[in-house]
Formats: structure tokens, C-alpha cells, sequence
């Protein structure tokens, strides 16, 4: 049975509004190197309000989208971006895996400004037929595309699904790992929103 690897070497992405309030001279340390992300201050970021009508937040993560059931996508929905916006990114993480940093179940980017919805169960593809542009990194398990929770038995943990909205397209390649994906982003960040999920086994 697929387990989440407490090895796994990914990258971190701050989401307390206590860290955004630090300067953007701050960085935060990220994993495979000298990988940072600069902080971006409380007035300088706008929210962007993430659904799903598979959940809510808090809620326990269907059965469908993880590793014990289909193991797909989950559909997610999203309101307005700034008129700024180029790409938008969007991560799923869980910070409680044991480890150094955060384990990436999925990571897509390069989705156009003008989308504002992805359909259940994505291709695990490096480029994306649909939305047209957008492309998949590798998650911590190393494959492309969304990678279900599969936490160890025990408490359960929790998963955040994030949405970035950013003023440039990311020059990186398709099936690139987070930290290369990562690496472009500092003082590239508009606005954002989570969704929180648990689940355990």
C-alpha cells in the first residue's frame, strides 16, 4: 500500500498571515537547496475564494480523491483573480507528513487567468491538453500530476489545497519537481486561497 514518503525532499510554501507580515527581505528555506520563496506582506496579497462541490473545508477528504479509493483529482472552482494575473498555480500539501518539509500530492501551473474551474480526475501528464497551457510537476510519491493521501495509520492528517494567482507565466518545464517549479516564484505572487481536508486511516 502507497504510503507518504517522510523522506521526500519538497518545497514549503508559507500560508499563516503571522509569516506574510514579515518583510519580503525574509526568506524562507525550502527543500533541495537553496530554494526560497520571498514572504509577501498582509497589503500586498488578495484572497481568491477556492471551492469544491465534492467538499467544504474542514471537512474529511472524500474517499474518492485519495489513495484508497479512485485516486483522482478532486473538481475545484474559483472566483475572481487580479486583472494582473498571467497564471494561476494550484498545490496540494500535507505538513504533517514526518519530515523536514511539507509532502506535495500535487502540483499544477501555468493555468490561464481565464479558467476558473478544473473537472475531477486530471490526466497524469506533464502538459495538459485542457486547460490548454497548463502543465503537472512531480509529487513527493515522484510521479506527475495528483498523487492521493496516503497517510500512515493514526491520527489523521490534514491537506491543504492552495491556489496562487501570479503575474507571469512559470518557464518551467512540465514534470519539473516543486523546488524547480518554486524557485520562480518570489515577488511573482498576487493573491491566493486554501481549502483545509483531513483524513486518516
Amino acid at each position: 500500500m502507497r504510503r507518504e514518503n517522510p523522506k521526500a525532499q519538497i518545497a514549503k510554501i508559507p500560508d499563516s498571515l503571522s509569516v506574510l507580515v514579515i518583510t519580503t527581505a525574509a526568506l524562507l528555506a525550502l527543500a533541495l537547496g537553496a530554494v526560497a520563496i520571498p514572504a509577501a506582506t498582509a497589503a500586498g496579497i488578495r484572497r481568491i475564494h477556492l471551492t469544491s462541490p465534492a467538499f467544504r473545508t474542514g471537512q474529511r477528504m472524500p474517499r474518492l480523491y485519495t489513495a484508497d479509493g479512485a485516486d483522482i483529482s478532486p473538481p475545484l472552482a474559483w472566483g475572481r483573480v487580479p486583472s494582473a494575473t498571467r497564471s494561476i498555480m494550484i498545490t496540494l500539501i500535507d505538513p504533517d507528513a514526518p519530515g523536514p518539509t511539507p509532502f506535495v500530492h500535487w502540483l499544477i501551473f501555468n493555468i490561464p487567468p481565464t479558467v476558473h474551474r478544473l473537472a475531477a480526475g486530471m490526466p497524469r501528464l506533464g502538459r495538459l491538453p485542457r486547460p490548454q497551457g497548463a502543465a503537472q510537476g512531480r509529487n513527493s510519491f515522484g510521479g506527475i500530476g495528483y498523487g492521493g493521501p496516503a497517510p500512515p495509520a493514526g491520527s489523521a492528517h490534514h491537506y491543504h489545497l492552495r491556489i496562487y494567482a501570479l503575474d507571469i507565466r512559470l518557464a518551467v518545464r512540465p514534470a519539473s519537481a516543486a523546488p524547480s517549479v518554486y524557485r520562480a516564484l518570489p515577488g511573482h505572487i498576487l493573491a491566493r486561497g486554501s481549502i483545509v481536508l483531513r483524513y486518516g486511516r
